[in-house]
């Protein structure tokens, strides 16, 4: 049986970026072990996660421990330094042409931030002359 954290007065003023599942999954109640299992990851990798050894969560990871946390995807996606998710309509004409270009009519619009965000990536690479 695991011994239940404790959060102290220091860890809000302290607290890495990360560290906001940690406190969210102290004050549910949940463990470690609970959590990373909810997650389908390794507690270890979550710990990791948690004290922000790992530079870039891949946004799939990110995704299930925003759901098992109720720490909201878009928050934890900024935190990864993946910049900021633009919320998209239900029915924009930029989730439309995604659909389109993947072939996915069943896109969800979480998937078409994604995609977007790739892509401006990818397009801003492209332009600087190396």
């Amino acid at each position: 049986m695991e011994v239940p954290e404790k959060i102290t007065s220091s860890d809000s003023e302290n607290s890495s970026s990360f560290e906001i599942l940690r406190i969210v999954r102290v004050v549910k109640g949940l463990t470690l072990r609970e959590t990373a299992k909810e997650a389908d990851i390794s507690s270890t990798y979550l710990q990791k996660i948690e004290r922000d050894q790992v530079q870039e969560p891949s946004p799939h990871v990110l995704r299930r421990l925003g759901r098992v946390s109720g720490v909201p995807y878009p928050h934890l996606f900024e935190l990864a330094g993946y910049g900021r998710l633009r919320e998209l309509p239900e029915e924009s004409e930029e989730r439309t042409m995604l659909s389109f270009l993947i072939g996915d009519p069943g896109l969800s619009v979480l998937e078409a931030e994604l995609l977007l965000v790739v892509l401006r990536q990818t397009h801003s690479k492209l332009k600087r002359p190396e």
